[in-house]
């Protein structure tokens, strides 16, 4: 795997999806009616929300785990046993017995868990499991000592693969950012704001006088 277009911004184009290709993907990537994709892409977006929210994560880490996972079910589909550009060979063994059926929500939690590295908030993996469990008790059954354990060697196998799926591209664009930048110059004020934005200068820099 080649893992130099995240160094280079000229490849920005390839991580872009184009609408003919969204078009195209039920049917080539999913094999699924284009309703069922929708569907499933809510349901895992949902799914990262809600695990997100309580761990506290910022909206920047949300939007970025949303995006990874979309990007990752760019390329496979949501029905796949294993991810597509891996032979069978490579895939076996990769995750542990039970669990080495591809599945969509443990590439949610994935997801989430690099996306608090990426975006400097991450969560420990004790906290992420146990949220994970939180939000899915009926398939994975009472939180023992061995099923934590478990779970977290299954995660982080999961980033593994995510990272390795994506060739360790980590550049997201996310609109988040850049509406921050926006509320914090209307905070600041302009240059020529005049009392306004002085005063919010003087806040800012703690200097109430």
């Amino acid at each position: 795997m080649s893992t130099s277009s995240w160094l280079d911004p000229s490849t920005r184009q390839a991580r872009l999806l184009t609408k003919d290709w969204i078009q195209r993907m039920p049917g080539e990537i999913h094999k699924l009616p284009l309703e069922q994709v929708n569907q499933r892409r809510w349901e895992g977006c949902d799914f990262i929300m809600a695990i997100t929210n309580s761990l506290s994560m910022f909206s920047p880490a949300q939007s970025c785990a949303v995006t990874l996972f979309n990007r990752f079910y760019s390329r496979n589909g949501f029905n796949d046993r294993k991810p597509q550009s891996w032979s069978s060979q490579d895939w076996n063994g990769f995750l542990p017995h039970p669990y080495q059926n591809l599945s969509w929500r443990f590439v949610a939690v994935a997801c989430l868990f690099v996306a608090g590295k990426i975006e400097d908030n991450p969560k420990k993996i004790a906290d992420v499991v146990k949220s994970f469990h939180a939000h899915w008790p009926a398939s994975l059954g009472i939180l023992t000592e061995d099923l934590t354990r478990q779970l977290k060697g299954v995660i982080l196998a999961y980033e593994r693969l995510v990272l390795m799926d994506m060739e360790f591209d980590m550049i997201v664009e996310a609109p988040v950012a850049f509406n921050q930048v926006l509320h914090f110059i209307k905070l600041i004020g302009r240059p020529d704001a005049g009392e306004a934005g002085e005063k919010n200068r003087r806040e800012l820099n703690g200097d109430n006088a």
